[in-house]
């Protein structure tokens, strides 16, 4: 989100004098996530270093700090962090959106700032009038006028911030940040007549009805989606179990039959055998 206007109205109490080229720290990434980072740790600058907290007689007769007029938790010490270095090039990153968020009318009105009868946004004030400006009521006049806004020519800050792979000549070897997208809308993008005319089309949901859950144990069918080798496992158990049925089936014949043999011998001796 950033400005795209190649130029801006100078402006003069009472008429448009000219037109100028707006500068490209205009149209800079606007970051609000890293100009919110860079102000809180800067501000954490300008804080003075103190120990502890209360006075002598505070918390007399209590210690812990979950009674009342005890000690705080974790004193401060004057030896912690109180400072924090930025780095420099997140300081002009973060200069270089907020400059750009100026010139954004709905970001101003959303901090609180009444501009509804400001002409122009950026309003640049035509360096003519520097010289019929001598005391303060005609200053005030000239802002009354411009609808208590002003802003220098911006000119300046072409020099000072440079552009997109233009090195600043104030700024040594400084450009301004690129931004990652040139449209960030996405939606439209999406939707052009380029993306659409090579992407696949949509696909329709057709979901199957799920198959009862079968257990592997249990369905030889399952075992084998899972297991295919299992039918050759199960062929071998069945041929060991096969023949050892059959080995001892074979001996429960062979005793069997040397019963009935031992039986028939011993009947046939009269007396010998009882019933």
């Amino acid at each position: 989100m950033a400005e795209t206007r190649p130029v801006v109205p100078s402006t003069r109490p009472g008429a448009v004098a000219s037109t100028t080229p707006l500068p490209a720290v205009f149209n800079a990434p606007i970051r609000p996530d890293l100009v919110r980072f860079v102000h809180t740790n800067i501000a954490k600058n300008a804080r003075q270093a103190y120990a502890g907290g209360g006075t002598q007689r505070s918390g007399q007769g209590a210690f812990g700090n979950m009674c009342r007029g005890g000690r705080m938790f974790a004193p401060t010490k004057t030896w912690r962090k109180w400072h924090r270095k930025v780095n420099l090039n997140e300081r002009r990153y973060a200069i270089c959106s907020a400059i750009a968020a100026s010139a954004c009318p709905p970001l101003v009105m959303a901090r609180g700032h009444v501009v509804d009868a400001v002409p122009e946004m950026p309003l640049v004030v035509d360096g003519s009038v520097e010289g019929s400006v001598a005391k303060t009521k005609a200053a005030v006049a000239l802002l009354k006028a411009l609808a208590r806004r002003r802003r220098g020519r911006p000119t300046t800050r072409r020099a000072l911030y440079g552009g997109v792979g233009v090195k600043s000549e104030l700024k040594k070897d400084y450009s301004l940040p690129r931004p990652c997208m040139l449209n960030a809308d996405l939606a439209r993008l999406i939707n052009s007549g380029e993306i659409q005319s090579v992407v696949r089309p949509a696909e329709k949901d057709t979901q199957r009805p799920k198959a009862p859950k079968r257990n592997p144990l249990k369905c030889l069918d399952a075992m084998l989606a899972l297991n295919p080798y299992h039918e050759v496992h199960r062929a071998s158990e069945m041929r060991a179990a096969k023949a050892q049925k059959k080995a001892k089936q074979a001996k429960v014949d062979k005793n069997r039959k040397a019963a009935s043999k031992a039986f028939y011998e011993k009947a046939c001796v009269e007396g010998e055998v009882t019933i």
